[in-house]
């Protein structure tokens, strides 16, 4: 039973000379928390910037589609904005050169626009291939930044991204 003696012994012994932690370490341990807690908060700050802006970017880009999904329901001879290019025939209101929507607490501006093309083939005589294309863009009501725009050229549409 001398030997159990021993190893408690010995086992005291270690304990009361590792008794806490030094205060060297524990400077190290809050300057090594700091250093690894502040890069994960940049990294999570520009993170949830990105996906607000990404989220306000999708956003524009459906109701820039609304807008021109609108002007697919009109007919050829309606689609026309007040006070422009093509002028509205008379007894048709058109469609508003401007708007202001709320989505989710932020307000975006539609801007939209009606143009005759003269779409001339250079290798031919007059195709008479004129139309009318229709533009739309959003941009953030704070700040006029540019998020979306689409066309509408005859029947096809297109997307541009900004």
């Amino acid at each position: 039973m001398d030997w159990i003696k021993c190893i408690r012994n010995r086992l005291l012994r270690a304990a009361r000379r590792e008794a806490g932690i030094t205060l060297i370490e524990t400077v190290f341990a809050i300057a090594i928390f700091g250093v690894v807690s502040t890069s994960v908060i940049g990294v999570l700050t520009s993170a949830t910037a990105a996906d607000g802006n990404a989220r306000q970017k999708t956003i524009a880009l459906e109701l820039a589609q609304q807008q021109i999904e609108f002007v697919r329901q009109l007919t050829y001879a309606d689609v026309c904005v007040t006070a422009g290019n093509p002028t509205c025939p008379s007894g048709v209101t058109g469609i508003p050169s401007s708007q202001t929507k709320w989505v989710m607490g932020l307000a975006y501006k539609l801007a939209t626009s009606v143009r005759w093309v003269n779409d001339a083939v250079p290798t031919a005589v007059a195709t008479a291939a004129n139309y009318k294309r229709v533009r739309v863009t959003v941009t953030r009501s704070s700040d006029n930044k540019q998020l979306a725009r689409v066309y509408k050229i005859g029947r096809a549409s297109c997307r541009e991204r900004v």
